[in-house]
């Protein structure tokens, strides 16, 4: 190697040293994919591997698919949240009713259970700081013995609108089915610990003016 060549080299591995940026994981799996590509189409895979990575490439495309279309669509968790956005609106207002603070609680603890559920995790502080302020609140407006709307601290309103946030998030995760399942098992267990659990609608909330997307849905709300 003359010194040209060695010069060359060098300001090589300068130029790649100094541009160097670490690729994202998506590019290097392409990238590997595309190379045992090459490889099969040459003829330098057994076919036993051939056999095994078409497979797992076949399981992953309709594992992606399955994901992709049983999660809840933008438009179904708009309209789930859509009573919890209405009363979360009016316990802002200082106008909430009992019924309208218990939904919002109610969405809250179906939160909770997608959390402990384990499919979208790290954000149990908030919830429970949320819980926390509707606690609080509950408190207040019945201190008089009867339910009486109370105005709320910016710390709640802000504890409440970021959970609720949070929610929509959650949601973005979570399939029809498992949302199913999870409000199921939080109905039952408010049942077994002496709750009671009533099917209430928009109409029933007073909510139908404040939200009229949610005008023909339908909410589970425990008491």
């Amino acid at each position: 190697m003359t010194r040209r060549t060695r010069l060359q080299a060098a300001l090589a591995m300068r130029r790649r040293h100094v541009n160097h940026r670490p690729l994202p994981m998506a590019r290097i799996m392409a990238a590997a994919r595309a190379r045992r590509l090459r490889r099969m189409e040459r003829g330098q895979c057994s076919r036993e591997h051939r056999r095994q990575w078409l497979c797992a490439m076949a399981y992953h495309a309709a594992d992606n698919v399955r994901l992709r279309a049983t999660c809840l669509t933008a438009a179904e968790v708009h309209t789930t949240l859509a009573t919890a956005w209405a009363c979360l609106a009016r316990l802002r207002e200082g106008v909430a009713t009992e019924d309208q603070h218990t939904t919002l609680a109610t969405h809250l603890a179906i939160a909770v259970a997608i959390e402990d559920s384990g499919i979208v995790r790290g954000m149990r502080e908030h919830f429970d700081s949320a819980m926390a302020a509707l606690a609080a609140i509950r408190a207040r407006a019945l201190a008089s013995g009867a339910w009486l709307p109370q105005q709320l601290e910016y710390h709640e309103i802000d504890a409440l609108a970021e959970a609720v946030d949070l929610h929509r998030h959650q949601l973005a995760y979570v399939s029809s089915g498992e949302l199913r399942d999870i409000t199921a098992k939080l109905i039952a267990r408010t049942r077994s610990t002496g709750g009671k659990v009533m099917r209430t609608t928009p109409q029933n909330l007073g909510l139908v003016a404040a939200c009229p997307a949610i005008r023909n849905g339908i909410t589970e709300r425990s008491a």
